[in-house]
């Protein structure tokens, strides 16, 4: 005696068995065909979150450096600064940045 499945097999070519399962079953169906769920897809968006973030710079620490009074060997930098809020003065040099450095040892002056 044949078992359900083998003469379920000899009756239905696999091909039969694809073509009449319907892939996207209607709404008002309310059935699912054995199919239906291995090719259904779904709306999706691409989330785009990343891109907007991870432009934090970092500090520059402008400022003085040495006040008034204090003692400067040569190469120290006495101010950092953008443009020319403080110019230099006698043996005091200005980098490109407008750095400005002691030249000679010394005491800053005001």
């Amino acid at each position: 005696m044949m078992n359900f499945t083998t003469m379920l097999c000899k009756r239905l070519s696999v091909k039969e068995l694809v073509t009449n399962v319907p892939v996207y079953p209607s709404i008002t169906d309310g059935s699912s065909g054995g199919l239906s769920l291995m090719f259904r897809r779904w709306a999706t968006k691409k989330q785009a979150g990343s891109t907007k973030n991870g432009r934090d710079s970092k500090p520059k620490n402008l400022g003085v450096k040495k006040f008034g009074g204090e003692r400067v060997i040569p190469g120290n930098i006495i101010v950092r600064q953008r443009g020319t809020r403080f110019h230099p003065g006698d043996y005091v040099g200005m980098g490109k940045d407008h750095t400005l450095y002691a030249l000679k040892e010394g005491k800053c002056e005001v």
